[in-house]
C-alpha cells in the first residue's frame, strides 16, 4: 500500500510538473485502473493529511503549489475556474471578491463570492476557505472580465456589474451601509457611459434607483449618478416608489424625487 501511495504521490507530482494541478476521481481511475476504489480513497487521504492535496468539492482535487503548503490551503482563485467546469456551471467571481480584485477593498474579503446559473450550490468551507454561491438565472458574459492567475483565466464581474450586484444582493454580506462603503472605492473603475445595453437589465428596476440614489445622495458621486440615469431612461426603465431597503416598512418615509425611494433606513458609512 506505501508503495501504491508513493506511486500516487509521484503521479501527482508529475502532472504539477507539467503544470496539471486540479484532477478528478475519474483522472485517479483512468491513470490507476488496477487499483480498487477502497485503495484511491484512502491513498488520496494520506496525501491531503500530507498536505500534498486539497479537495475543495467531492472527487475533486487540487494539487497544493509549494508556496501553499505552510498554510495547507489554497486560495480559490487558483481552482474556481476549473472547479466549476467540472460542476458545469456558468459562473463569475462576484460582489466582495469582484470589487478587492478591482481594488476596491483593503482585505481579502473572508468568503470567496461567486455568482453562479442555475440551482444554487452548497457552500464550501475547509480548512479556512469559504466559499459562497449566489445564484441567477442566467450570466451576462458581455459583462464579464478575464483576470489572470497563475492557473490560468477567471471570470469577474466588471466594475459596473459589480456595482448593481452589491446592491441586489447586499443582504449577503453586510447590508447596504457595507455595500455603499465598497462603491465608493469602486467608483474609481466603473464608467457608465457606454456601457453595453445589457447591464440594464441584469437587474429589476428598483436595484438600479437604489444604486443611482446612493451614488448622488450618499456618495455625492452627481457625474456617476447623471450617467447611469440617462442610461435607464434610453432603457426605458420605468420609476416607481422604492424602499432604499427591501423587505422593510416605508409607509410615511420620505421619497427622494429623481430615484423615486423612499428613505426607509439609514445608511451609516465608516471614514475611508
Amino acid at each position: 500500500m506505501r508503495g501504491n501511495e508513493k506511486s500516487l504521490g509521484e503521479w501527482v507530482t508529475g502532472r504539477v510538473l507539467r503544470g496539471n494541478y486540479l484532477f478528478t476521481k475519474e483522472n485517479l481511475t483512468e491513470a490507476f485502473p488496477e487499483a480498487g476504489p477502497d485503495y484511491l480513497k484512502n491513498a488520496i487521504s494520506r496525501l491531503v493529511k500530507r498536505g500534498m492535496v486539497v479537495s475543495p468539492w467531492r472527487n475533486f482535487y487540487v494539487a497544493v503549489p509549494e508556496e501553499y503548503r505552510l498554510k495547507g490551503q489554497v486560495p480559490p482563485m487558483f481552482f474556481i475556474d476549473g472547479l466549476m467546469a467540472y460542476l458545469g456551471r456558468p459562473y463569475y467571481v462576484g460582489l466582495l471578491s469582484a470589487a478587492f480584485l478591482h481594488g476596491a477593498a483593503h482585505q481579502v474579503p473572508q468568503t470567496f463570492m461567486v455568482i453562479t446559473e442555475g440551482k444554487t450550490l452548497r457552500q464550501v468551507e475547509k480548512k479556512g476557505t469559504r466559499i459562497a454561491f449566489i445564484s441567477r438565472s442566467e450570466i451576462p458574459t458581455k459583462l464579464l472580465e478575464k483576470k489572470r492567475t497563475q492557473n490560468g483565466d477567471v471570470n469577474v464581474s466588471s466594475p459596473a456589474l459589480t456595482a448593481i450586484d452589491l446592491i441586489d444582493h447586499e443582504g449577503n454580506f453586510g447590508g447596504m451601509s457595507r455595500a455603499s462603503e465598497v462603491l465608493a472605492e469602486l467608483m474609481e473603475t466603473v464608467n457608465f457611459d457606454g456601457i453595453a445595453p445589457e447591464f440594464y437589465h441584469v437587474s429589476q428596476t428598483p436595484v438600479y434607483q437604489r444604486l443611482g440614489f446612493i451614488l448622488e445622495v450618499i456618495l455625492d458621486e452627481k457625474r456617476q449618478a447623471d450617467s447611469l440615469y440617462e442610461g435607464c431612461q434610453q432603457a426605458g426603465l420605468k420609476f416607481r416608489k422604492t424602499p432604499l431597503k427591501k423587505g422593510k416598512a416605508s409607509v410615511g418615509c420620505a421619497s427622494e424625487t429623481r430615484w423615486k425611494i423612499q428613505v426607509n433606513a439609514t445608511i451609516e458609512m465608516d471614514e475611508l
